[in-house]
């Protein structure tokens, strides 16, 4: 075979006659894996061994005789020359190409890479550069694929927040990540690392245990994971949690040590987080659960299962369906839902089945459980709202009710009167509304007390109610009336039932305090058809019967007059107007007694109508005076009076009870604030009160009402505290500063029962720094039982009847 013509200058020397050798030497020359070029100074291949062959893939004898560059890639034939002179001139054996980028041409044209050992040798014709040639594709290929790799795991690293590490024990020798650098606050390699440097960053408490626990992994070979706390470059302070593992060689001893470090400051905050949110579940009142995307309980805190009565190994895993009326299960399905496809959380209240099988009222509150921004459950907040319920139950009771006797209230009877009327207009006939009157029931209560007079009015109320039709409706409407609606009647029916109605509380017989009392009733008729007139008007126009009746002598029926000027005496409707612009109106005073120190500075003003015999006790005319809306200008009077009375009396202090048709009217507060301005009357002096059924009729008013009036300084007080069913339940939202104890807890003789809830409401009011009173108070005995119970005043009868302060006061004197 022929040399390539391309830079040939002669013909190439046999190989054994250029270069004599040993057949030893030859045959390692042979057998060499690399391959193998001997060059003379001129450049020329003088030797190439079989393997150079293989390598360029020419035979051996087509390479002698022909310039190294031969086997260069074209663009660095010219610049080799210049290098390969340099060489000779300072040559010594040295390596080539492990960080740079050297090529060499094989036969075919195709370039690779190459790493090049070079040596001088002295050969039989003369000086000749040995070149040990390999090809480096693999090593090339093996570097690129480790420094992707490296690249991707710093990648990696840098994505987890995780550093790696590793100590050459032998060389004391400390190599950080890039990572690593980072998570300590440095920029990467600004500094050689060490283990010194490394204990530096733990913090000064945790530096000692660190470097123990270190130690002990190292004496013992083992793997070991601990947090601490670091201080990072700039001062802040971070959770780092590092594991680590002990390479040892054959023979058993530590050669490396080599491990992983994480910021886990967030995992840890998140950690606390969560045991935190984990324990206000746990220990929440409230019955809390959670759900997968397909209804299944997840989550089960105590209050659940005290709720609901299963324990959470009884729910876990289970449909909460379980808990719902079948009543409830569409809507609750619709709200889950849509909590689950991202809506906001879904407020509502609905109904809960116990384990027993009872129902609750419950209010429901679903929220999304979001877990890397996506729904994978919903969480249930369930409170128990049936004490609520059963309050507002009891509130609406009371709103439409009078609470000594359980008939319909005066309101919702007008509102009674007011449907009938309606049903009257459109599908004609005729209707009647009855109001009564007891008879003598102010001389009742003078000569056997209150009670007594509140024990007359019930027995009478079950006596109308037993001669009554199912459709009539019977209410009590003032202190001493009552009204009855005939739906469906014509004058002779109402007269008629009228008639049996005066019979019955004739015929009537009341055993109090060992005598039998008797009494009778004044009745007035009203008429209405489908003419429309206001509910009021009718009522009024009964109450005008009402009053004829009283006055032509009791015990009758009346019809009602046309209007008040036609009514024998006038009727009651123009003597309260006239009263309150002609002087008509008084006060009297009764003495409230300071049960610590035994003496009265405090009265509470009691408004009376002026009359030919005497003063006209409220129960006669306040019911009208409400139906007719005259009950503001009766308070503003009644409060521009105690005010002027504080002003002359400077030594007292007045209670002034105000009606619940006033609580809403939000003229009465100015009207006090401007009077206390006129005359200079220091405001803690003026106690305004309304009972608690007044308030409970409309807590949104009667709490605003008590903010008004304790911004102008005077104080507030709750009357007939304890009437209502849910008393205590109503201090949380009426501000009171005083608390006067129904009298029915306090007259004689009490029960244990009285006395106890007496004490309760005492020891309540201590503890929200509120004052009691206790009214109806009949003889000495109480009065001594009250201060041992810590009751702060007393009022009654014993204490004082009501009158001007100047008869009190000649009384005392």
């Amino acid at each position: 075979m022929r040399a390539p013509e391309a830079g040939r200058t002669s013909s190439p020397p046999d190989a054994t006659a250029a270069a004599p050798a040993s057949t030893v030497a030859l045959r390692l020359l042979e057998s060499a894996p690399d391959a193998i070029l001997g060059v003379d100074p001129d450049g020329v291949i003088r030797l190439a061994n079989r393997a150079s062959a293989v390598l360029f893939g020419y035979e051996p004898d087509e390479l002698l005789g022909h310039p190294i560059e031969l086997l260069l890639p074209e663009a660095l034939r010219e610049t080799h020359v210049g290098h390969r002179r340099a060489f000779a001139e300072r040559s010594s054996a040295r390596p080539m190409g492990a960080d740079l980028d050297l090529a060499a041409v094989r036969k075919d044209g195709s370039t690779f890479p190459v790493e090049i050992s070079l040596a001088p040798v002295d050969g039989p014709g003369g000086p000749l550069v040995t070149a040990i040639v390999r090809d480096a594709t693999e090593r090339r290929r093996t570097e690129h694929a480790l420094q992707v790799s490296r690249r991707r795991l710093a990648e990696a690293e840098q994505l987890a927040r995780v550093g790696s590490w590793e100590w050459d024990i032998a060389a004391n020798a400390v190599t950080w990540s890039d990572q690593l650098y980072r998570i300590y606050g440095l920029e990467p390699q600004s500094l050689e690392p060490s283990y010194e440097k490394f204990l530096a960053f733990v913090h000064d408490d945790d530096r000692e245990s660190v470097n123990a626990r270190n130690q002990k992994a190292f004496a013992d070979h083992q793997p070991f994971e601990d947090v601490k706390r670091v201080v990072r470059a700039d001062g802040t302070e971070i959770l780092m949690r590092t594991q680590g593992d002990v390479v040892c060689d054959e023979h058993g001893a530590p050669i490396r040590m080599i491990g992983v470090c994480e910021d886990v400051t967030a995992e840890k905050r998140a950690q606390e987080t969560r045991a935190i949110l984990s324990s206000i579940v746990q220990s929440s009142g409230d019955a809390i659960h959670a759900l997968d995307r397909v209804g299944r309980v997840t989550g089960w805190n105590p209050a659940a299962e005290s709720l609901f009565g299963y324990g959470a190994d009884e729910m876990i895993g289970r449909p909460a369906d379980r808990l719902l009326p079948p009543a409830e299960a569409g809507r609750e399905h619709q709200a889950f839902a849509r909590v689950l496809d991202g809506g906001a959380a879904e407020r509502f209240e609905s109904r809960r089945v116990r384990r027993d099988g009872t129902q609750v009222d419950v209010s429901l509150t679903m929220s999304p459980i979001i877990n890397d921004g996506v729904v994978t459950g919903v969480s249930v907040i369930t409170r128990d709202v049936g004490e609520r319920k059963r309050l507002e139950r009891q509130l609406r009771y009371l709103a439409d009710h009078d609470p000594l006797t359980g008939l319909l209230n005066g309101r919702r009877f007008e509102e009674e009167i007011a449907s009938r009327i309606a049903d009257t207009a459109r599908y004609g006939g005729h209707g009647a509304v009855l109001a009564l009157g007891i008879d003598g029931l102010k001389d009742i209560n003078d000569s056997h007390g209150h009670s007594a007079g509140d024990a007359l009015i019930r027995s009478i109320a079950e006596r109308l109610r037993g001669r009554l039709r199912d459709t009539d409706v019977l209410a009590r409407i003032g202190g001493d009336e009552m009204g009855v609606l005939l739906s469906r009647s014509t004058p002779e029916d109402a007269r008629t039932l009228a008639k049996a109605l005066l019979d019955a509380v004739r015929d009537h017989r009341l055993l109090l305090e060992g005598q039998v009392v008797r009494t009778t009733t004044s009745i007035g008729v009203a008429m209405f058809d489908g003419e429309k007139p206001a509910a009021s008007d009718v009522l009024a126009a009964a109450e005008r019967g009402l009053y004829a009746a009283k006055d032509a002598g009791r015990d009758r029926i009346m019809t009602a007059p046309a209007t008040d000027a036609d009514t024998p005496g006038r009727g009651w409707a123009l003597r309260l107007r006239e009263a309150i612009d002609a002087d008509g109106l008084m006060l009297q005073y009764q003495p409230i007694l300071d049960l610590a120190a035994g003496t009265v500075h405090r009265y509470e003003a009691l408004v009376r109508l002026r009359g030919p015999e005497g003063p006209i006790p409220p129960l006669a005319f306040i019911g009208t005076a409400e139906r007719l809306g005259l009950m503001h200008d009766i308070d503003a009077w009644v409060l521009r009076e105690a005010i002027g009375v504080l002003a002359s009396r400077p030594d007292i202090a007045l209670e002034v009870n105000v009606s619940g048709r006033s609580v809403g009217d939000h003229d009465l507060p100015q009207i006090v604030a401007r009077e206390l301005r006129r005359t200079g009357v220091d405001p803690s002096r003026l106690i305004i009160e309304i009972t608690e059924t007044a308030a409970i009729a409309n807590m949104d008013d009667a709490r605003r009402f008590a903010d008004e009036i304790l911004e102008l300084g005077c104080a507030f007080a709750l009357d007939d505290f304890g009437a209502g069913f849910g008393s205590f339940a109503y201090l949380k939202h009426l501000p009171a500063d005083l608390l006067k104890i129904d009298g029915e807890f306090i007259k004689a003789p009490r029960s244990h029962a009285d006395e106890l809830i007496v004490q309760s409401i005492v020891a309540i009011a201590k503890a929200m720094g509120k004052q009691t009173v206790a009214e109806c108070v009949g003889d000495q005995e109480t009065v001594d039982a009250l201060r041992a119970m810590g009751v702060d005043y007393a009022q009654g009868f014993f204490i004082g009847r009501p009158a001007s302060l100047d008869e009190i006061e000649a009384a005392a004197v």
